[in-house]
């Protein structure tokens, strides 16, 4: 038998239904968040990487400036080519561009890598005697080519230079490795937050069923499961099981 006094409107329960676009909806809301968090995080650590590389690069071209302008002011240039040539020898610093030229331009030490082939070396700015290193950057077709350059009391000039090749390539492959990531962790992230959202929508998709139940068979016997959470929808659910006593 039916009890109209604890039957809802139909009009009513056909407002509150779930529709399932709901539940996808917000699982890809709460999947955006959690990607673009995921992707802000990634920006930054790529953009401390490229700096922490930048910086390292300049450090050891002007470590070896320095080392090159201490040899020759201690023992000349002779001093100066063997320095050169033994960290050549020795592959230390990567490969670095060295010149130093004369009060009237004239080459005195060249070491130049195959990488720097084709650049216009006219270009590079040279400072004022005993000033603060000065860097030029180059540009080139595959890289950057940086040059610190120091001019000494007596118009001797000294210039060392780093192409960004390796700091390129390093950070090809951590965007190329975080790509990887940030597509695996979209898909993990995409299926979690579905499931998740599923599983947290359960209680009004059963609550949903019950009251659609009710208005079908006039029936209010029906009960709907409580997890037990002591959240709101816990008390909901409570309600409803206790509404039709």
């Amino acid at each position: 038998p039916r009890r109209p006094g604890l039957l809802v409107p139909r009009r009513l329960l056909r407002r509150v239904r779930l529709p399932g676009a709901f539940g996808l909806r917000l699982g890809i809301w709460y999947a955006g968040l959690f990607v673009a968090s995921g992707l802000a995080l990634a920006l930054l650590t790529y953009a401390l990487l490229a700096s922490a590389l930048a910086g390292r690069d300049r450090d050891i071209v002007l470590s070896a400036l320095q080392q090159y302008v201490e040899e020759y002011r201690r023992a000349g240039l002779p001093a100066v080519r063997e320095a050169v040539a033994r960290d050549r020898t020795a592959g230390r610093h990567e490969g670095l561009f060295v010149r130093v030229l004369g009060p009237r331009s004239e080459a005195l030490v060249a070491s130049v890598p195959s990488s720097w082939a084709g650049l216009d070396l006219r270009s590079l700015v040279a400072p004022g005697p005993e000033v603060e290193p000065g860097f030029t950057v180059l540009p080139g077709p595959q890289a950057e080519f940086e040059v610190a350059s120091v001019r000494l009391r007596d118009g001797t000039l000294f210039q060392v230079g780093k192409s960004s090749e390796i700091r390129a390539d390093i950070l090809a492959r951590f965007r190329a490795a975080a790509a990887l990531v940030f597509l695996s962790t979209l898909v993990l992230a995409v299926a979690g937050v579905m499931a998740l959202t599923r599983w947290a929508l359960a209680p009004l998709r059963g609550l949903a069923a019950a009251l659609g139940s009710i208005v079908r068979t006039g029936q209010v016997s029906g009960r709907v499961a409580v997890r037990g959470d002591g959240d709101p929808l816990d008390d909901l659910c409570r309600l409803f099981n206790e509404m039709p006593d």
